[in-house]
Parts: C-alpha cells; sequence; structure tokens
C-alpha cells in the first residue's frame, strides 16, 4: 500500500495541472480589488476538497456520474459557504466547479491513479471541436447537460463507448493540429 505522502505528492502534480486549466480566464472573482490571502486560502480550500473528496475516497476506482454531480453540487455548496464574499455572484457557478472536478478526474485518469470519468471538462475547446458554444464559465447544470448529451451522440458516431476516452482523443487531435 502506498504511504500517504506518495499519495499527497500524486494528488499535488493532479492540482497543478487542474489548477491551471480551472482558473485561467475563469472569471470566478468579484470585480475589483480582492485580496490575494482570500484567493489563496480559496484555491487551498478547493486543492483540499479535492484531496479529500476524490483522492482519497475514489484512488484506483471508479466515479459514476451520479457522484460526479454529487461532487459538482458539494464543491459549490461549501465554496458559497465559505467564500461567498469573494466570488462572483457569491457563489462557484456551477460551468466553474464541473471544470474544476472534470479536470481534476480527467488528469487522475491518465494517470491511471482512477478508473475512466463519466464526463469531461467542458470548456471552449471541446466546444470548439463540436460546433458548440456555450460559456462554460457562465454554465448552468442545464447547459453542461446539452453539451453532454450532443457529445454522447458524437462520440457514438465516432465508434467510441467512453465520453471521457472520446473528448481525450478530440483534446489531443486538436491540440497537435494547432502545434504544427
Amino acid at each position: 500500500m502506498e504511504n500517504e505522502r506518495l499519495k499527497k505528492l500524486k494528488s499535488e502534480l493532479i492540482w497543478a495541472a487542474t489548477r491551471q486549466g480551472a482558473f485561467q480566464r475563469s472569471n470566478i472573482y468579484l470585480n475589483g480589488q480582492i485580496n490575494n490571502d482570500k484567493k489563496r486560502a480559496f484555491r487551498e480550500f478547493i486543492k483540499k476538497f479535492l484531496f479529500d473528496n476524490i483522492f482519497k475516497k475514489h484512488y484506483k476506482t471508479k466515479i459514476n456520474e451520479e457522484q460526479l454531480y454529487n461532487l459538482i453540487a458539494d464543491l459549490q455548496k461549501h465554496s458559497q459557504l465559505n467564500f461567498n464574499e469573494i466570488l462572483k455572484g457569491g457563489e462557484l457557478r456551477f460551468g466553474n466547479a464541473q471544470k474544476v472536478i472534470n479536470l481534476y478526474l480527467k488528469s487522475m485518469w491518465i494517470a491511471e491513479w482512477l478508473d475512466i470519468p463519466p464526463h469531461f471538462p467542458v470548456d471552449r475547446i471541446i466546444q470548439n471541436i463540436m460546433g458548440t458554444i456555450l460559456p462554460w464559465t457562465n454554465m448552468d447544470k442545464a447547459g453542461y447537460n446539452s453539451i453532454i448529451v450532443k457529445a454522447q451522440k458524437l462520440m457514438l458516431a465516432d465508434g467510441y463507448t467512453e465520453l471521457a476516452e472520446w473528448e481525450a482523443i478530440k483534446y489531443f487531435e486538436n491540440y497537435l493540429a494547432r502545434r504544427i
């Protein structure tokens, strides 16, 4: 069995990738001057939430769709309770919460520390690939679900059986095409 320090180190690597993708251009904070210490405390809260609720509980297991939606809702609820004074609209919007959770799950899956997740991080890049544009930072659950339903149809048409795998391949192909 891996010791807790090694698990924490692995989680830190996953967190670094998640933080970069989830907070870049995310527009989550209120307009104006927000104390950097409060932003740092919020990021530390999210890191601890992910470690405690995903890494420790689901390491080397599978998360189903219901668990995914519960994680998103819990992150939103606890963010609002503890950080409403710095968050735009007083809450962590659904689109931001899904991106944080889904990026973390995707990174854990790619690292082979989690079975394939039920969904994928819905952002501008995958929506461009899908021909859909719904700003992910303002996305609500209904908008997210509409993108998931469309992605399922595209996934099946492309011969895939797992959404996360389909998105990862499409994302990587897009990445390679932009780098050439």
